[in-house]
């Protein structure tokens, strides 16, 4: 990238740098080697700093060069810029010559797996991971770094052919591999918390469980088959028209009838943009129309009105959804975040939001 940049600005360097001879990179000190190179690209890489990783990674090649001994973890690297940057050709290209430098060397498997995910070729991505799984170093070492994230890649690419129960298997054996590995934990609880909320569920509701942000059209789908609303609104429902966004959606019906029962309302451009997704906040201030109306108590709108102190960092006492959070969390059933916040803008995804509108449904009997 540097080159480009020199090339463009200063072509009469171009002659040297780009097409003369060059010199070859010598190391700054005895720690300034192809493997520190790569560590700290690594890190970069971890961080997003995908400017610096690549400098990084470029430098232990061309470290390696200088040594006549070509560095296979380098060349990954690369290939894992490139594929952040969504240049797939190249990363495969870069993935490849690392492979080809050291076939025992299981992290260029695990991308290239990753990087056949990204190319949608999901079946040659599962054969990548499966190799990457089964290759130790030429010393007959395992790789257990390369293992993990062979076991994590295989389950979101598992997760990306709806075959979630295989995924979970896959996150569960990242976790055997390492039990601190935080990032397959999170997704292997995400995967029992669909496998609960799927249960004894309606096709409809299967699918979005699934769904890793809710729109206003789930909502819409959840709230009509999860909820007694016909009891709740016997004598509430209005006649509405269908707003022209809703018309030609899936979810037409489900978005009626929460129209009619006023429980999520148009925007002042008399669109009800089904398709916009949910935050948590939101829904705990739908929950709370709901309950008012179920116990016919509007005192519960002003609950929590005039405290002086929140319960969660990201929100104040003078929200419009303070009261709505706190009715919610108050009850079990909504909860706050691990980091003491409670997420108030986050998107939710389908199988939390069955198990809050379960738990929500529990508190309405």
């Amino acid at each position: 990238m540097n080159i480009r940049i020199v090339c463009l600005v200063a072509p009469v360097v171009l002659v040297f740098s780009c097409g003369g001879p060059q010199q070859e990179l010598q190391p700054l000190s005895v720690l300034d080697t192809p493997e520190g190179a790569y560590n700290q690209g690594m890190v970069s890489y971890m961080e997003g700093d995908m400017d610096k990783a690549w400098n990084m990674f470029t430098r232990s090649r061309e470290l390696a060069e200088t040594d006549k001994t070509p560095y296979a973890p380098a060349y990954e690297g690369l290939g894992l810029v490139h594929l952040a940057w969504n240049d797939l050709d190249a990363a495969e290209e870069e993935m490849k010559r690392s492979i080809d430098i050291d076939g025992s060397y299981a992290n260029a498997r695990v991308g290239l797996g990753r990087i056949r995910t990204a190319q949608s070729r999901y079946e040659e991505a599962i054969k990548e991971f499966d190799r990457a799984l089964k290759t130790s170093t030429k010393g007959g070492e395992e790789q257990p770094y390369a293992y993990k994230h062979a076991h994590l890649y295989k389950g979101k690419t598992l997760e990306l052919m709806n075959e979630f129960d295989l995924a979970e298997e896959s996150y569960k054996n990242a976790i055997d591999v390492d039990p601190n590995f935080m990032e397959a934990q999170s997704n292997w609880e995400r995967l029992q918390t669909l496998r609960r909320a799927s249960a004894g569920q309606t096709d409809v509701m299967k699918q979005i469980a699934a769904s890793s942000a809710i729109t206003r059209a789930e909502l819409a789908a959840i709230l009509v088959e999860q909820l007694p609303l016909d009891r709740i609104y016997r004598h509430r429902q209005a006649e509405i028209t269908t707003p022209m966004d809703v018309k030609s959606s899936w979810a037409r019906g489900y978005c009626d009838k929460v129209l009619s029962c006023g429980i999520l309302e148009l925007y002042p451009s008399g669109e009800f943009l089904p398709e916009e997704y949910v935050a948590r906040a939101d829904l705990a201030f739908t929950m709370q129309k709901i309950l008012v109306a179920a116990f016919q108590d509007p005192s519960l709108e002003t609950k929590y009105v005039g405290e002086m102190k929140a319960d969660y960092t990201d929100l104040s006492p003078q929200s419009p959804f303070y009261n709505a959070v706190r009715l919610m969390s108050s009850r079990g059933i909504m909860k706050g975040r691990m980091d003491g916040s409670f997420g108030v803008g986050d998107t939710v995804p389908g199988s939390e939001a069955l198990e809050i509108i379960g738990r929500f449904r529990a508190e309405l009997q």
